[in-house]
């Protein structure tokens, strides 16, 4: 969630500066510049595309991004893509979050196939395992249904992928007397989950988020104060940027070239 919401600042930082023609645009563009370009090269692809952001004096009221990193190597490739991330706050009575996302990497050549057909059926009690989790403590409150959607093998009977669905609500009015409105950050969560072993993770997934929730009170920081701090160029913020971007490029780098 952290690096979800450095990205987030980014983002809007860009779309602030060209909906309203900030003279300090070319400043913004080489800053971004600055923190993807040492990790380009022959082998590696880093773009961001920032579309969109709303904000007020209070408040990010919507943003919207896309996003690409693509490194290769001479044993496998790493892409994590981000066709959507959008953020709306709408009425501010139940603010959406939606992503359609991809993790790609050829998993037969980091695990064995023998490893490959257990982990899968591991992966489904796992599931089942999550939602009985992250319904715990909310007693009536709360409803989860997971559904493994397809099953996918080979000739040989080897598992080559799998997909499902999960769907979590939470009515704050049932909620029991032992956790309050402001403890839950999620009302609702869906999402659409498919794997293949030589292509990779996708998800589709929609998010609703709780106004009441505690951590979006006035003196929690926000999007709209770290997109400030972004733009005051803090070097906390820019620091954990660049981290995590390096140790992005690190990862995948490993995986590229085999040494995972």
């Amino acid at each position: 969630m952290k690096h979800l919401m450095l990205f987030l600042l980014l983002a809007s930082s860009l779309s602030v500066a060209a909906t309203e023609f900030n003279p300090a645009l070319k400043e913004l563009n080489a800053a971004v510049d600055e923190l993807l370009a040492p990790v380009r090269d022959a082998h590696t692809e880093a773009t961001v595309e920032f579309t969109d952001i709303q904000t007020n004096a209070e408040r990010a009221l919507a943003v919207s991004i896309k996003a690409r990193y693509k490194k290769t190597g001479p044993a496998n490739f790493v892409e994590l893509r981000v066709d959507k991330l959008e953020y709306a706050y709408g009425d501010g009575t139940a603010p959406v979050t939606r992503i359609n996302a991809h993790l790609g990497t050829d998993i037969t050549k980091l695990l064995s196939q023998e490893h490959i057909n257990r982990v899968i059926p591991e992966i489904e009690s796992m599931i089942g395992a999550i939602a009985a989790d992250a319904t715990r403590g909310f007693g009536e409150a709360a409803t989860v249904q997971t559904e493994i959607l397809h099953r996918t093998q080979d000739s040989a009977g080897n598992y080559t992928g799998l997909s499902g669905r999960i769907v979590f609500q939470v009515d704050l009015s049932k909620l029991p007397d032992s956790k309050k409105s402001e403890d839950v950050m999620v009302t609702a969560f869906e999402a659409n989950i498919s794997a293949d072993v030589t292509t990779g993770l996708t998800i589709g997934a929609t998010l609703i988020s709780n106004p009441t929730y505690r951590g979006f009170h006035k003196n929690n920081e926000g999007l709209k104060d770290a997109l400030d701090r972004f733009l005051a160029r803090d070097p906390i913020v820019l620091g954990e940027l660049q981290k995590f971007i390096f140790d992005l490029n690190e990862l995948a780098g490993r995986v590229a070239n085999g040494q995972l």
